[in-house]
């Protein structure tokens, strides 16, 4: 968190978030000026404004809570410009104690009342408390602006003034008190604004200045403090308005920082007003150019640049070449360069001498491109340059004698532009040129030899042996000195163990006796004397790139090298660790030729904007576990905001109750799947090079690995259930937070997708099944009533027909026995008879015939 003139700034290591005042918004930040930050031991942020009174921040909704001036409340805040901020826990709550511009104020969190001590109290007409600080026994510390330091006791309320007595030595420096810091030795230091930095006895109550003084380069750089803190290693840092200063406080001696225009890496600005550490151990300065941060573990890679306009400084940032030389019982670092000729460093006293061409003078440098420097005998220097020559460099003497080109001579050089130079047991010197192939020159004789054929050489190297190993672009050559014949290993396609790259660029020799080569495009070789074959390590082995251009080793028997950045590997376990600009490194490329090991075990390694001084067995790994956060939800790549009240009046669809690092899950409804997290590792070292895994649970099937400049996940068209996002992070060095975080979503479904829709569709589906099945029962029991009632029909026109065949066997029988009473009626009828037979006859007769009708007409039926 950053108090700015323009807001307040949230970082992650990648992101500034600011919160601004807004003039429509109650909620946003009370003045975009921001004073000073404090965090209670509950995790909330308190702020101090120049014109918004105190604010509270509110994480989970990211709103502002201001507690400002009111006339009328006499237990609110006594001014609406606070200076600074500073807490005590005090029988289990958090009280705060607010610096304002008419005086002190005690704030009660929980009751949300504040007791104000007006600046009478001060006993000086200024109102103005510019610092407050509670020290480990409770007392409170009021610095003000020319009222001097006050101690006040919260349990009495009486004041203790200390002021500036100018016939008083030990009094106060200055009574402009801008800065208070009590140390983990319970010092208290005081800065003041024109008076120095004042170290506090309280036991005597006599304070102890510090001034600048400008004949003392170990005095504090500035009369004026502006901040002071102690780093967890225990130093003490002094920010002044001329510079950053380191007190040692057992000799009272201040080591000056300051801003350097040609010095990158120097602080942004003279005027440093605040300092703080995070966890990780990174140091945060605030100045009047911007934010600064120091890293210790830059720091183990020591910088060495040239400084415009001093003289004691390296004389070119293009750097070649190095070698060391201790004749004379100096203590001699010899550096090449490009544009700049060659630089002498004395170690011991820090020195710096410069040798560089000059044309009116011949016993000087060839030219001022340095391409190789090595250490002969008895004084003497041999200095190869490109489009130049050999010079020998009489250390006695500081002469350069000049060695150059002659076509018409066939005992000089072969080439006017020198790559390597190296001297045998024998004290003959071996030369690797860029076009003129190896020559060798016997420095009794003067006299060149051409021993190969004319080819580009990259590197000359004499193994424990004597044996002389070439490096060409044709690859790799071994000399015999015996027969005068170069063996040759090259590159074959069709045999894995021959060589990688036929360009070769370094050659080195570990103290086991194993020779490793550089190439151009092939990687890290080992070669195997033995069998002549050789193993392969390239950027799939964990090198930043398959250029290889120089090869160390150190003590515990790790090789570095060198070409996009620096790479430890480790024989045993084969494992590469990689170092480039954001560890300190100046830069993530080193020249050719440019790396050296000196005999106390520094390596150098040299670029373009200077060369990086380090001790391997100083290069410690960073064990810092970074917490990881998700630091940013979107929905179709769209920032979802935050809820920040009920009305949704101005918000997006869908908005989060809280921040999104604060939640432990989310839900989204079915239309919203397509979204993504961003999260981040809060290790400040090197953010850059932290990296991250994460795993949707039940979609992705394993972790996704990624680096910082892709640290976000999306997913989409993911369908309505529950789902785990977890996502680890790691640091610079690799130490990741295996637990990492979590967050859960639930994808709701549709309305039809829904619990009550699938009740309603069990109901339906029951009814429909169950109309069926009454439809079919019904239609069983009409088709069975159908069936009865056609047997039922078949019986009765079985039965009619029995009746018919009844009536009509009846009918039969009836109509023969009547046709027969008929004939012998009717022939009586005609006979002579009475009349009353007659009558009687007729009766029968009618009757007959009535009868017969009948049994005809059912017959007909």
């Amino acid at each position: 968190w950053f108090a700015t003139e323009d807001g307040l700034c949230k970082y992650d290591g990648y992101t500034f978030t600011t919160y601004r005042h807004d003039s429509d918004d109650s909620t946003s930040l009370g003045s975009n000026w921001v004073t000073d930050i404090h965090e209670d031991l509950n995790g909330i942020l308190w702020l101090a404004t120049v014109s918004g009174g105190l604010n509270k921040l509110n994480r989970e909704k990211e709103i502002f809570f201001r507690y400002k001036y009111d006339r009328n409340n006499p237990e609110n805040i006594s001014s609406n410009q606070l200076e600074f901020i500073d807490g005590f826990r005090y029988k289990g709550k958090d009280i705060l104690w607010i610096g304002t511009a008419v005086g002190l104020n005690k704030f009660d969190p929980e009751t949300e009342k504040f007791t104000r001590y007006p600046h009478t109290d001060l006993g000086h007409p200024h109102r103005c408390v510019k610092t407050v600080l509670v020290d480990t026994s409770g007392k409170v510390w009021v610095g003000s602006a020319d009222g001097g330091l006050h101690k006040f006791d919260p349990l009495t309320e009486q004041y203790t003034h200390y002021r500036n007595d100018p016939d008083d030595p030990h009094s106060l420096s200055s009574n402009h008190v801008y800065i208070l810091f009590e140390d983990r030795s319970y010092n208290l230091w005081v800065g003041t604004l024109g008076g120095g930095l004042n170290k506090f006895d309280r036991e005597n109550e006599q304070f102890l200045s510090y001034r600048y003084n400008p004949n003392d380069k170990t005095s504090v750089s500035s009369d004026v403090i502006g901040s002071l803190f102690e780093d967890k290693s225990g130093t003490f840092w002094v920010g002044t308005g001329e510079g950053l200063n380191i007190l040692d406080r057992e000799r009272d001696q201040f080591t000056n920082y300051k801003h350097n225009p040609g010095d990158p890496n120097s602080i942004s600005d003279n005027a440093v007003m605040c300092i703080n550490e995070d966890k990780s151990g990174v140091l945060w300065l605030g100045t009047w150019g911007g934010v600064n941060k120091i890293d210790p573990q830059k720091s183990q890679f020591s910088q060495i640049r040239h400084i415009p306009g001093n003289k004691n400084s390296l004389s070119d940032n293009n750097v070649t070449c190095f070698n060391e030389s201790h004749y004379g019982g100096e203590n001699v670092l010899w550096i090449g360069t490009k544009n700049s000729g060659l630089n002498k460093l004395d170690r011991s006293t820090g020195k710096y001498t410069w040798y560089k061409h000059n044309p009116e003078n011949p016993n000087s440098l060839i030219n001022n491109f340095v391409t190789s420097i090595c250490e002969g005998r008895s004084g003497i220097l041999w200095i190869g340059n490109f489009h130049g020559g050999l010079n020998k460099f009489d250390l006695k003497t500081r002469q350069f004698t000049r060695y150059k080109y002659n076509p018409l001579n066939p005992n000089s050089l072969s080439c006017q532009s020198i790559n390597s130079i190296a001297e045998d047991k024998n004290g003959l010197l071996w030369i690797g040129t860029q076009t003129g192939g190896v020559n060798t020159f016997d420095p009794v004789t003067e006299q060149f030899t051409l021993v190969s054929d004319k080819m580009y050489i990259a590197q000359i190297y004499l193994d424990q042996s004597d044996e002389l190993w070439v490096a060409t672009m044709r690859g790799l050559k071994k000399f015999d000195k015996d027969t005068g014949q170069f063996s040759t290993y090259r590159h074959n396609p069709a045999d894995p163990a021959s060589i990688s790259h036929n360009e070769i660029s370094s050659i080195y020799e570990s103290k086991s006796g194993e020779l490793w080569i550089g190439t151009f495009g092939g990687g890290l070789n080992l070669f195997n004397r033995g069998s002549g074959k050789f193993i392969h390590y390239t950027v799939k082995d964990g090198l930043p790139s398959d250029v290889i251009i120089g090869i160390l080793e150190d003590e515990q028997n790790n090789l570095w090298v060198a070409y996009k950045g620096i790479s430890k590997f480790n024989p045993k376990t084969k494992v590469f660790k990689n170092y480039d600009y954001h560890d300190g490194l100046i830069g993530d490329q080193v020249n050719v030729g440019a790396y050296f090991m000196c005999r106390d075990d520094q390596m150098l390694f040299g670029g373009i904007n200077g060369l990086n001084a380090f001790y391997p067995k100083n290069i410690k790994d960073n064990t810092y576990n970074p917490p990881v956060f998700i630091t940013n939800f979107r929905i179709f790549n769209k920032p979802v905001p935050i809820k920040k009240g009920e009305s949704a009046e101005n918000q997006s669809d869908y908005t989060l109750p809280k921040h999104i690092s604060m939640l432990n899950e989310i839900e989204l409804p079915y239309t919203e799947n397509v979204f993504s997290f961003e999260f981040a590792a809060l290790d400040y070292h090197s953010p850059q090079k932290n990296k991250y895994a994460y795993k949707m649970e039940g979609v992705d099937p394993d972790w996704v690995y990624t680096d910082a400049s892709r640290r976000f996940a999306t997913y989409t068209q993911l369908g309505p259930g529950e789902y785990l996002f977890r996502v680890k992070g790691s640091n610079n060095d690799g130490i990741w937070n295996e637990e990492g975080t979590s967050i859960k979503i639930i994808i709701t479904p549709p309305w039809w997708r829904t619990n009550l829709a699938y009740t309603f569709y069990i109901f339906l589906a029951g009814f429909i099944v169950f109309s069926i099945w009454r439809f079919q029962i019904n239609r069983f029991k009409i088709k069975h009533e159908l069936e009865l009632e056609h047997v039922h029909a078949e019986k009765l026109e079985e039965v009619d027909r029995l009746k018919s065949r009844f009536f009509a066997n009846i009918s039969h029988e009836f109509r023969t026995p009547l046709t027969l009473i008929k004939g012998p009626v009717n022939q009586i009828m005609e006979s002579e008879i009475s009349d009353n037979l007659k009558e009687k006859c007729k009766i029968v007769l009618r009757y007959s015939d009535r009868l017969l009708g009948l049994i005809n007409q059912n017959l007909d039926l």
